[in-house]
């Protein structure tokens, strides 16, 4: 997710960030972007370890050299 820093204003004290997406919305201030490409979200240990092994397998998301 990218947000303005305004995304701020939206945003309740001790709720999670998602819950301020219909008000964005009504606002017409939420969009999606269409990724088509590999993508794989890392928010947990889990994930962090499954990436660890794809940087050694696969790292997809690496487009230097």
């Amino acid at each position: 997710m990218v947000f303005k820093k305004e995304i701020f204003d939206y945003i309740e004290p001790d709720s999670m960030i998602e819950n301020s997406f219909v008000s964005l919305a009504k606002k017409d201030q939420l969009s999606v972007f269409l990724h088509e490409k590999e993508w794989k979200c890392m928010d947990t240990h889990k994930e962090m370890e499954e990436m660890n092994e794809l940087w050694s397998d696969n790292p997809f998301w690496k487009v230097w050299q």
